[in-house]
């Protein structure tokens, strides 16, 4: 990172350490079950010249896991694999704040049971259907709307609590042409991952990261349809790559960083060898945040180039700064002898 880059400066320690949840899409339950989706993470690569995105997600939630289903909708038709889980790790870590301690300059304060067979002949074409991991997944489209909601309906996707809610949303992604991936938890397979692990309990943690390529002349982050499923504040946090800093609509920079191929080769393979592979010379990396409500969710989130390509890293202190007790030590121990005198 060059020498040109600015930072925040914090006085006190902030809070970097974000729970992980399930990124993009609608998380589903069948009913009278619960699931809170409260924070979003997707890592974004971007490429401009092949219009191709690749989007990872970190899937994870807390709540009653039994029924578990999500839906995504994806511009175009997108591949599925497994993701790298600690990818998300080592991008928290190579972006936080640095810590500095306040001795220098400061310039003050800154089990699944949905049946995925023998749904309706009804204009919905299953294009895709795999296990990846413990995930059971179909890639779908759609020529009408109505045969969409039928299908997600009888494979158990959607039913009378949230049909109505979700009717709408789908309708527009089937206007535009998307595509579809529905994703549920195969039982014996998350068993076998986590074997300690009771369905009829209340689970919170981390699933593992799925991988989706597309085609695409902007970088999208698919938003509107998580409304039926996010919390009443959802945290986003973004990890960019591409050819420039990149913001969208009410965004937080948190970490901005163009690399050349002296930096990258810098980097330490044995803490942010993920990272490091996914980046050539010329590659911008930023991480962005937002807080959502669910009535803010309206647009599905467009990435775009930043108005200029400045570095950032935000940095916070902790201790207090040698010329505030040069000034302001005395002053101290003066005010502590009156007391004492009087």
């Amino acid at each position: 990172m060059r020498h040109s880059k600015y930072s925040t400066l914090l006085v006190l320690t902030l809070l970097i350490g974000a729970t992980s949840a399930l990124a993009d899409g609608m998380m589903m339950t069948a009913p009278y079950y619960y699931i809170d989706e409260y924070s979003q993470q997707a890592v974004i690569q971007f490429d401009d010249e092949s219009n191709t995105e690749i989007i990872s997600i970190l899937p994870g939630f807390h709540g009653d896991a039994e029924e578990f289903a999500w839906i995504l909708p994806m511009p175009s038709l997108p591949q599925v694999a497994g993701g790298d889980h600690t990818l998300f790790q080592q991008m928290r870590d190579f972006t936080r704040p640095k810590h500095q301690y306040r001795d220098d300059d400061w310039d003050g304060c800154g089990r699944s049971t949905f049946d995925t067979l023998g749904a309706p002949d009804n204009g919905v074409t299953i294009i895709d259907s795999q296990m990846v991991g413990y995930y059971q997944t179909m890639t779908l489209s759609a020529d009408q709307a109505p045969a969409l909601i039928d299908s997600l309906t009888h494979w158990g996707f959607l039913h009378s609590e949230n049909v109505d809610q979700a009717t709408e949303l789908i309708n527009s992604y089937v206007e535009q042409d998307w595509f579809f991936v529905t994703v549920k938890v195969d039982s014996a397979s998350f068993q076998e991952a986590f074997p300690d692990y009771n369905y009829y309990g209340y689970y919170n943690g981390f699933l593992e990261p799925l991988k989706f390529t597309f085609s695409s002349d902007e970088a999208i982050y698919p938003m509107r349809i998580s409304a039926l499923s996010a919390a009443e504040s959802t945290q986003v946090d973004l990890y960019v790559i591409a050819k420039h800093r990149m913001t969208f609509p009410g965004a937080t920079a948190r970490y901005a960083n163009a690399f050349d191929a002296a930096e990258i080769n810098r980097i330490s393979g044995r803490s942010y060898g993920t990272v490091k592979g996914l980046l050539e010379p010329g590659d911008f990396l930023t991480h962005l945040r937002r807080d959502y409500r669910p009535q803010d969710m309206t647009e599905d989130v467009v990435i775009v180039r930043d108005d200029n390509d400045d570095e950032f890293w935000m940095i916070y202190y902790s201790g207090v700064p040698w010329m505030t007790m040069l000034f302001l030590g005395p002053a101290v121990l003066w005010g502590i002898y009156r007391r004492i005198a009087a």
